[in-house]
C-alpha cells in the first residue's frame, strides 16, 4: 500500500471516531506554561449546543475582515457551517481553546491534509475573549503543534494568512513558523459575498492583497520548544 494512502487511513478513521464523541469523553490536549498544566484545547464534537454555536457565530462576525470569504454571519449559517464544513469533513477538526473550568477563549484547527506531503494547514485560529489570559493563543497553538507531530506523525503544519494581519503573523513567527511565499489574491463580489480569490504568481501587477504562506517542520518544532 502507498505511503500517503496508508496515512489518510490512518487519520481519517481517527478524526471521524474522535469527532462522534460526546462532550465528555471528547479528546483534550493540555496547554502548558512552565511545566505547569493552564489551560486546555478541547475538540469541538458533534455534540455540540446552541450556546457553542452562539459562541462561534459571534466571533465569526468580529472577525469576518480575516476570512478569505465575507458574508453576513448567521446563528443558522453557523450550525450550518459547523456540521458540513466541519464535523463532516474527514481531514479537519476544530479545538476550543479555554479554562480548566471550560470557559471559551478562542478556537483553533486543523484542515487541508496533503497526505502524500504528510502535511496539513492550521485553520480558523480565532481569539472571541480578548484581555483573559494573555498569550494563550500562543500557547495553544505550540500545544496544537506538538501534539501534530507527535500524535498525527506529520512530517510538517502549513498556514495561510492575509499579509496584512499582522498580529496573527507575529503569533505565528513566535511558534516557529517561516515565510515560504506571497500569494496574490483577487477580490471577487458574488451578490452578498465578497471573496479573496487566489491567483498564480504572475498576476502579481493586477493583485489588491495578498496571503502569506507559512510552513513549520518536526524538526523546527522539537528546536523551538526546546529554547
Amino acid at each position: 500500500m502507498r505511503k500517503d494512502i496508508k496515512f489518510r487511513n490512518e487519520v481519517t478513521p481517527f478524526f471521524k471516531r474522535i469527532k462522534s464523541d460526546d462532550k465528555k469523553n471528547s479528546l483534550v490536549i493540555p496547554i502548558c506554561e512552565k511545566n505547569h498544566i493552564i489551560a486546555q484545547l478541547r475538540l469541538v464534537t458533534a455534540d455540540f449546543t446552541e450556546k457553542e454555536v452562539e459562541l462561534l457565530a459571534k466571533w465569526r462576525d468580529a472577525s469576518a475582515k480575516w476570512f478569505p470569504s465575507k458574508f453576513k454571519v448567521t446563528k443558522g449559517g453557523t450550525r450550518k457551517w459547523l456540521i458540513e464544513k466541519v464535523i463532516d469533513v474527514k481531514d479537519r477538526i476544530l479545538f476550543w481553546v479555554q479554562t480548566l473550568n471550560g470557559f471559551q477563549i478562542g478556537h483553533m484547527g486543523l484542515y487541508r491534509f496533503d497526505f502524500k506531503d504528510r502535511s496539513c494547514e492550521i485553520d480558523n485560529v480565532i481569539r472571541g475573549e480578548k484581555n483573559i489570559m494573555p498569550g494563550i493563543m500562543t500557547l495553544g497553538l505550540r500545544a496544537l503543534l506538538n501534539w501534530s507531530f507527535s500524535v498525527l506523525k506529520l512530517r510538517a503544519v502549513t498556514l495561510r494568512v492575509f499579509s496584512d494581519n499582522k498580529r496573527a503573523t507575529a503569533l505565528y513567527q513566535r511558534c516557529g513558523f517561516k515565510k515560504v511565499r506571497d500569494i496574490p489574491l483577487k477580490k471577487v463580489i458574488k451578490r452578498n459575498t465578497i471573496q479573496w480569490v487566489e491567483m498564480s504568481d504572475k498576476s502579481k501587477k493586477m493583485t489588491e492583497r495578498y496571503f502569506s504562506q507559512f510552513r513549520i517542520t518536526r524538526a523546527r518544532n522539537n528546536k523551538i520548544n526546546k529554547i
